[in-house]
């Protein structure tokens, strides 16, 4: 009987600890940072996923009519942060939007680039490419960009 108790015992420590670190692996991180055009970026990983990319970013149109926005991507499950902390993606949208985002994660640091076209009227709208670096932090308030 006391044999039973102690594989029991066992058994329940090793599903806690188990528990433990799924738990403390599954944890959001949040980087938050600035862009080449001096605007934010964030980016929020959660385990080996990057979830959230959002950036404000100045966008260049046709007959110089300089245009801002905030955009927060939605990253598909597929893109994972590889081993070497790097990950990169290219989305196109039905309407003819492209993204492009690429980056190195180098421990609380997180640096890379971005860019975006799309199309206004006749004409096409674009970031160009937009550097960035961001750091671990906390995460940002509601409608912060």
């Amino acid at each position: 009987m006391r044999r039973i108790v102690r594989l029991a015992a066992l058994a329940s420590v090793g599903m806690l600890g188990a528990a433990v670190s799924h738990a403390a692996v599954t944890k959001d991180t949040y980087f938050n940072g600035k862009t080449s055009q001096n605007r934010h970026v964030h980016l929020t990983v959660h385990g080996k996923r990057l979830l959230i990319f959002r950036y404000t970013a100045n966008y260049l149109c046709p007959g110089g009519t300089p245009q801002s926005g905030t955009v927060e991507t939605a990253i598909p499950a597929e893109l994972k942060i590889k081993g070497n902390g790097s990950f990169s993606h290219t989305f196109k949208d039905p309407n003819g939007s492209v993204e492009k985002i690429s980056g190195k994660f180098k421990g609380k640091h997180v640096s890379g680039s971005f860019s975006e076209t799309f199309p206004n009227g006749a004409a096409t709208c674009a970031t160009g490419i937009v550097k960035y670096s961001a750091t671990r932090g906390p995460r940002p308030k509601p409608g912060q960009p």
